[in-house]
């Protein structure tokens, strides 16, 4: 997939910090800026094109409570167009008068003087790419294409909402034109797979699913689809977008929103999604009604702070050039005590590791080894260089793996100890759904998906809504002045956010554990609060003991409609020969 830069326009943004917190809980690629005059979103967004990009980032805009006015159109002088196809602005200058190039250059957009002209780089990419004349970014002009396409819809949309009620069918035939039926563009590649190689450390899931050859992710591929396909229509391009744009974060969050509808739709439930709210521009992702009740639904996946993406994505890359390394005698084990703000100069470290790894005698190594201890034995290079640090360790193969194909880091992880807190990325994630919609007519559900990068214990979860204390959560409720930390649900005022009663919490769900792990359902222990019923396939959570406990509910298979053994064993993978 390619990666596609772009920016948005936005309106007002009363508080910028929280702005970017909501926009983070839908994606990790979009730097956010602006104040209460209106503000701007840049995107840096792998897509399979320029337009899913722009249409995908600002849906996860908009569902982040963002009122998306625009996209910046690109708009250039006749210096711009020569410095952007390298040639002389003579030249252009010719394109510009007719009298060279095929005629019909396009029309300038903006005058600022007369000798001041603004053309529209979409336009004259267009107008190049046709005469076939000079060298253009074909990426940079598939944005311009897209954005000025997209741009003039988002201003018709805005003239739409401001039209009288009577003249707005009207106005929709004359935008959309003679309505065709369309089909939604299949999830996965249509090809012959012949790849049953592992997950590379910088390939996103998305690719890897569909390039994977193994019945295992083929399963995982079919399941996908077939859920996908029994969402409208219109739906379908946003969430098909998400789980191909190459974000983790996107795909997850995406699958959670696929997973949910069709749990809740096997359950009997009748589901509307995007549900408009009265004078509101946002939407929850659904209302869902059923002989429980009616509520609203929004689901959010937990992520990390933008930072440690952002050190994931520049470890990756460093692990997927380690991973060419070429040894036969050795595997390493690589120990991570800090990531540098910059990518890593790769060059000199695979050098001093080939010449350190050449150097040492597999068999001696082995022989050197204290049984016991035999880890703090192994030969070790610590690499300091540029706010980077790393420790490997040199792994003997056992002589039947020698000659054969093995990844060069065969297990990586923290090089010290670390204070793990998923409680903090919880509460951000509910505070930024709890009061988005403000008042509604029916209660709302937050659904969270927390796969984080150490697991999210059930105990993390009650913190997160009912506070950090040394007594039970009714016993908090006595004494909520002893809290040590507020939570979702009670804080040291006592309780609050009576209008979420409930949260559906999940950790390390997976398309393919879809029958392995349950979310469990979380309810306030307020007085006098009535909640949904909610369907079996929910672990309801009873807190009222000593530690929280977890009732059993409907098999996961089959809600599903799946074998109890589906995707028992695990895939079947091959390194290269």
């Amino acid at each position: 997939m390619t990666t596609y830069w772009f920016e948005l326009e936005i309106g007002p943004v009363d508080d910028l910090e929280d702005a970017a917190e909501r926009l983070y809980s839908f994606c990790g690629d979009g730097q956010i800026a602006g104040d209460e005059h209106g503000g701007t979103i840049m995107f840096s967004r792998e897509a399979l094109s320029a337009m899913k990009a722009i249409l995908s980032a600002i849906d996860d805009s908009e569902r982040a409570g963002l009122s998306v006015t625009g996209v910046t159109e690109d708009l250039v002088t006749v210096e711009d167009i020569a410095e952007k196809t390298a040639r002389t602005a003579q030249a252009v200058g010719h394109w510009v008068t007719g009298e060279r190039g095929p005629g019909q250059f396009p029309a300038p957009v903006i005058h600022r003087s007369s000798r001041v002209k603004l053309y529209s780089w979409a336009q004259v990419a267009r107008w190049l790419s046709d005469a076939r004349l000079g060298e253009i970014d074909t990426v940079a002009a598939e944005v311009a294409s897209a954005a000025a396409a997209v741009d003039a819809l988002l201003r018709a949309r805005h003239v739409l909402s401001d039209a009288p009620t009577a003249q707005r069918v009207a106005m929709t035939q004359l935008i959309a034109g003679k309505r065709q039926e369309t089909k939604t563009a299949p999830l996965f590649s249509d090809l012959v797979r012949e790849d049953w190689t592992p997950r590379r450390p910088n390939e996103s899931l998305y690719a890897f699913l569909d390039r994977s050859a193994t019945p295992f992710f083929g399963e995982v591929r079919r399941l996908l689809s077939e859920w996908l396909d029994r969402v409208p229509a219109s739906e379908r391009p946003s969430l098909v977008g998400n789980l191909q744009s190459g974000e983790l974060h996107s795909f997850e969050a995406a699958f959670w929103e696929l997973y949910l509808h069709e749990a809740y739709s096997r359950s009997g439930h009748q589901l509307v999604i995007h549900p408009d709210l009265p004078g509101s521009p946002t939407h929850p992702d659904f209302l869902i009604e059923g002989e429980g009740g009616r509520f609203y639904l929004e689901a959010v996946r937990v992520g990390l702070p933008q930072a440690k993406v952002a050190e994931g994505r520049r470890l990756d890359e460093v692990h997927a050039v380690l991973d060419s390394i070429g040894t036969d005698q050795f595997t390493v084990h690589l120990s991570v005590f800090s990531i540098g703000p910059n990518p890593l100069s790769i060059k000199e470290l695979r050098h001093e590791l080939r010449k350190w790894l050449k150097a040492l005698d597999p068999a001696a190594v082995t022989a050197s080894l204290v049984p016991g201890s035999a880890f703090d034995t192994l030969p070790r290079l610590r690499w300091a260089k540029d706010d980077w640090d790393l420790e490997f360790h040199a792994l003997p193969l056992k002589p039947q793996a020698v000659g054969k194909k093995h990844r060069f880091v065969s297990m990586l992880g923290p090089g010290e100890a670390r204070i793990v807190d998923n409680v903090s990325g919880l509460l951000r994630a509910l505070n930024a759904k709890a009061d988005k919609y403000g008042a509604l007519d029916a209660p709302l559900v937050i659904a969270l998906m927390s796969n984080t990068e150490f697991f999210t214990e059930d105990d993390e979860v009650e913190q997160a809504l009912f506070g950090i204390s040394v007594h039970r959560p009714a016993q908090a409720a006595l004494r909520p002045k002893e809290l040590i930390q507020e939570g979702h649900w009670l804080t040291r005022s006592g309780w609050r956010r009576s209008h979420t009663p409930q949260v559906i919490a999940v950790q390390d769900l997976t398309p393919w554990t879809i029958t392995k792990v349950r979310p469990r359902l979380w309810s306030t222990l307020e007085p006098g609060i009535v909640s949904p019923v909610q369907p079996t396939w929910l672990g309801s959570v009873t807190v009222s003991g000593p530690e929280a406990v977890v009732s059993g509910g409907q098999p996961l298979s089959t809600l599903f409609g799946l074998p109890s053994d589906w995707l028992a064993g695990g895939p079947e993978l091959k390194l290269e020969e």
